[in-house]
């Protein structure tokens, strides 16, 4: 159970593109369980968000963790860190 620990893992960029547009429409996008195609997060929830980040056309922000985390609380916060990088980077643009 990986969400119990911490271990290394990587998640490809394709993943989380395929994903992004799968789920965009909510701003936040949700993978549960196996969804996120990594045999290692069958346990887990990976909630993100696209984010500004320069010039690059995608950067991401989330959280990993149980499939019983608060999505109330995960997925304002989300969206609040967005919108802070957001008007912290709109002065060096």
């Amino acid at each position: 159970m990986i969400c119990s620990k911490v271990e290394p893992v990587v998640i490809t960029s394709s993943t989380i593109i395929i994903s992004e547009r799968k789920f965009t429409n909510s701003g936040v996008s949700l993978l549960i369980g196996e969804e996120s195609g990594v045999k290692e997060f069958t346990d887990c929830a990976i909630a993100f968000i696209k984010i500004p980040f320069w010039d690059q056309d995608q950067a991401y922000v989330g959280v990993i963790g149980s499939k019983r985390m608060d999505y109330t609380v995960v997925i304002p916060a989300l969206n609040e860190v967005r919108d802070a990088l957001q008007t912290s980077m709109s002065g060096w643009r």
